[in-house]
């Protein structure tokens, strides 16, 4: 297993090839790749409204994360480019519901480390969370990473591979009449190299916050509202 000395040792190896002027594309590029910075972020899919939450950092070459959370709608899809990466733009150029920044560790290591970070308080909707390794949180020059998620008083459940749904207040367990759900079709689409979204139903929970519907695809998904 991967250790911070013995990685260390590799970056002094690499430094001592180059000086020499030893297969110095090589190890210039392992170099390099070793120094990488790299950010990984892990939030739940749904939180409870006004209520902070927490979320999971993984990190490594970096010390310090800066974090902007965007609120965006129900049926945003993930702008990517042409190399089918995030384009970060549009959502950095969205209003700060929520802005912090966390120091993850005393210094940089060259080995994958996890932290945990404390998401504030947020209103009812759909949000993104951008992390940074840099505070100006530029897609140019910084290392960053995207998650999504809801914060809703809402829950789903159902049996497995069954029709039947019910819809429940996700603290008091009570069944929510005439919530509005909504079922999305997702498909890889090939001229924008990415996953799109298509709403294909939609339906209303009963007097006891039941509702059915056939699902037969696994791509098919199913959004509260």
């Amino acid at each position: 297993k991967e250790n911070e000395s013995s990685i260390r040792k590799a970056v002094q190896i690499c430094q001592f090839m180059i000086d020499a002027g030893l297969e110095k594309k090589y190890f210039s590029g392992l170099k390099n790749q070793i120094n990488q910075r790299v950010i990984s972020l892990d939030v739940k899919d749904a939180i409870i409204p006004m209520q902070s939450s927490m979320g999971q950092i993984r990190f490594k070459n970096i010390d310090h994360v800066w974090f902007k959370i965007v609120k965006i709608n129900s049926d945003e899809r993930v702008p990517r480019n042409g190399r089918n990466k995030i384009d970060f733009s549009k959502y950095l150029q969205l209003p700060v519901a929520a802005h912090f920044d966390v120091l993850v560790a005393k210094r940089a290591f060259l080995v994958e480390k996890s932290a945990i970070f404390q998401i504030p308080e947020l209103d009812n909707g759909h949000y993104a969370i951008i992390a940074s390794s840099g505070s100006g949180l530029n897609s140019k020059n910084d290392v960053l990473s995207m998650g999504f998620f809801w914060s809703t008083k809402l829950q789903l459940f159902s049996q497995d591979h069954s029709s039947e749904f019910i819809v429940v207040d996700r603290e008091s367990g009570k069944p929510i009449v005439s919530a509005e759900v909504k079922v999305f079709s997702s498909q890889w689409e090939y001229s924008s190299r990415s996953n799109v979204k298509r709403q294909i139903a939609t339906v209303k929970t009963d007097k006891n916050g039941e509702f059915s519907i056939e699902i037969k695809k696994s791509n098919h998904r199913i959004s509260l509202e």
